[in-house]
């Protein structure tokens, strides 16, 4: 009887049940966006790369960065 290599045993030929992720659940319309953000950072919250990018692209809007500008009447010559 020929003996079979390692990888012809028909033992080794059994697939394993790989265990899938699960894709991130739908995020409620009452979180706020910097309240995600904020999940996300911490790994609180699972978020899909679709959400990631969202997120990415929303954050600015909901919580913008703070500049103050200063405006008068007149010229600079005059000053």
């Amino acid at each position: 009887m020929v003996k079979l290599p390692y990888f012809a045993d028909p033992a080794n030929l059994v697939v394993e049940e790989v265990e899938h992720k699960q894709e991130p659940a739908t995020i409620p319309d009452d979180i706020p966006v910097p309240e995600i953000a904020d999940r996300f950072v911490r790994g609180k919250q699972k978020l899909s790369r679709e959400q990631q990018s969202m997120l990415k692209e929303l954050l600015p809007y909901h919580m913008p960065k703070l500049t103050a500008v200063a405006h008068f009447q007149g010229s600079f010559y005059e000053l």
